[in-house]
């Protein structure tokens, strides 16, 4: 078993590389860029037989500065720099404990303060080039499949929280003697908690797009099948509850 990359990198290579990134949290982000290029194909295929159509979107062309959406996006930015910095030039306490240290007030802060000059810089030089007194709006025609980065992020953000908030409910005693250690863990996620809420999350933001939702499921089975097909290596590669309790039967000769 794998609990991170270096783990597995070590295994394959015989080397002593200090790599912590978790191996299940890794191998998730491939299973849900396995389900968005799967369902990208699948929503291509039911428009070229004329199954699934175009929808009407607006789009903002041009308003007054949003100073609110500028601070965000810029401490978005400041958040990656500081971390990722941080990460780069204090390596020895990132891997002692990494979720300490990425809920913790450690990083580079003069990385994360550029960061958060230029894009705040950035993002209101190109605001005040579409500058107006009133917000104006143009209709835009879509594909179903140009929103599918939309979908899978969708899914992802609250199928996460789903099956964190069905393991917490499944484990409510453990989650009760160590709540921030159980809310902030790389392992337990319960696999039908993130289906359901992402499933509900997706399905409400497609209705609002106003595209057919037996097509959408449609096109999206293979996309779940696929994710879960690699989501599940994470759970055996990592050994995060898969491999069941010690078995203290001697194993039959004919094994």
């Amino acid at each position: 078993m794998f609990p991170t990359l270096g783990h597995l990198i070590n295994y394959i290579f015989g080397t002593q590389v200090n790599f912590p990134m978790p191996t299940y949290g890794f191998i998730l982000v491939l299973a849900f860029t396995t389900a968005g290029v799967v369902l990208k194909m699948a929503l291509k295929r039911k428009e070229r037989l004329g199954l699934m159509i175009q929808h009407k979107s607006k789009e903002l062309v041009s308003g007054p500065i949003n100073f609110v959406d500028l601070a965000i996006s810029s401490l978005f930015y400041f958040i990656i720099a500081f971390k990722l910095v941080g990460i780069i030039t204090q390596y020895e306490k990132f891997t002692l404990d990494i979720n300490d240290y990425i809920f913790s007030l450690q990083g580079s802060w003069i990385a994360g303060i550029i960061a958060l000059a230029l894009s705040f810089g950035w993002a209101y030089y190109k605001a005040k080039q579409h500058k107006s007194t009133k917000p104006v709006y143009k209709d835009v025609d879509l594909w179903p499949h140009q929103i599918t980065i939309n979908i899978v992020m969708i899914a992802a953000l609250s199928g996460i929280i789903g099956a964190k908030l069905f393991d917490i409910l499944e484990n409510f005693s453990s989650f009760v003697k160590d709540p921030i250690g159980q809310l902030f863990s790389t392992g337990g996620f319960t696999f039908y908690g993130g289906l359901i809420v992402g499933t509900l999350s997706v399905w409400l933001y497609i209705r609002k797009r106003n595209i057919d939702s037996l097509h959408m499921i449609d096109a999206g089975a293979p996309a779940i099948l696929a994710a879960y097909a690699v989501g599940r290596m994470a759970c055996m590669m990592s050994g995060d509850g898969c491999w069941g309790i010690p078995n203290p039967e001697i194993k039959p000769e004919w094994l």
